[in-house]
């Protein structure tokens, strides 16, 4: 099995209702396609939402999605990067989006651990992240973020985010 991130935009704010419903019509497409959804990641102002999956492959959730009929930003295989923080004090989260040119796993690993000095020296709970297989695409789930303590942390990397956003986690 692998694990397979969704990324979704909405032309409107996602209703409460409409995330039950969703819900109610989604798993059991998902669950005859053996993909078990894990958790998600749903913004403040309710118009994107990053979808985890525990699936055969990113296509079979593809599909799904496909037949579905849901809109997505993009569906890549991924690997999960472990928190080296406390629990997270609430479902509130910080979401940081960054697509990039593929890195080595060496150039990866050498801002994975920058990133993490730069987490604790803020005193940001970087709880964990997601990078794509091919390492082109990673989200960030971090606690106790706000924009300055963003604009910190890209200047001291010397990188940019391609989107950052408040989010809600959303389990099954």
């Amino acid at each position: 099995m692998s694990l397979v991130i969704v990324e979704t935009v909405a032309e409107q704010p996602l209703t409460d209702a409409y995330l039950e419903e969703a819900i109610e019509i989604a798993l059991p497409c998902l669950q005859a396609r053996g993909i078990t959804w894990l958790h998600s990641l749903l913004s403040r102002d309710r118009a994107q939402m990053i979808c985890l999956y525990d699936s055969p492959d990113a296509a079979t959730v593809r599909n799904a999605y496909a037949h579905l009929g849901v809109q997505k930003r993009a569906i890549w295989s991924g690997e999960m990067i472990p928190n080296r923080c406390p629990q997270p004090n609430s479902a509130d989260r910080s979401v940081i989006e960054a697509h990039s040119p593929a890195s080595s796993a060496p150039d990866w690993n050498r801002i994975h651990q920058q990133f993490s000095q730069c987490c604790t020296e803020l005193g940001v709970n970087w709880l964990r992240s997601y990078l794509s297989l091919d390492r082109t695409s990673a989200v960030y789930e971090l606690e106790g973020l706000d924009a300055e303590t963003i604009r910190n942390v890209s200047r001291k990397l010397g990188t940019s985010f391609d989107r950052i956003w408040s989010a809600h986690l959303l389990m099954p």
